[in-house]
């Protein structure tokens, strides 16, 4: 009996070993971020969750501008990683005589 249990934690640590680790991907990567500071409704619905968030410690504000915060990170290093360079496009046609790309003295302000 002994026999065929060591056989069988070799052969689950061998498997274990042998499976390749998922990359997460970029869907994965911002659910987590949108409540990765703010918590989920499990989280904040216990009771001294709701205390911390009557007496506004740490405040939840915070905690979801840093949620935000972290999601535009990742967007932004996402649109990088898609296209290399920010995308930059030409003007529609408007009744103005210039635009603030075109305009360098605007620019700089």
């Amino acid at each position: 009996m002994k026999m065929k249990l060591a056989g069988l934690l070799v052969g689950a640590i061998a498997l274990t070993v042998a499976t390749p680790a998922q990359a997460e991907t970029f869907s994965d990567q911002m659910g987590a971020a949108f409540s990765a500071n703010s918590g989920d409704i499990f989280y904040n619905s216990t009771t001294w969750r709701q205390s911390q968030l009557l007496l506004n410690i740490p405040s939840p504000e915070g905690e979801y501008n840093k949620d935000s915060q972290m999601m535009e990170r990742l967007y932004r290093d996402g649109m990088r990683r898609q296209a290399g360079v920010p995308v930059s496009t030409q003007d529609l046609p408007n009744p103005f005589e210039s635009s603030i790309k075109t305009n360098p003295g605007l620019m700089s302000r």
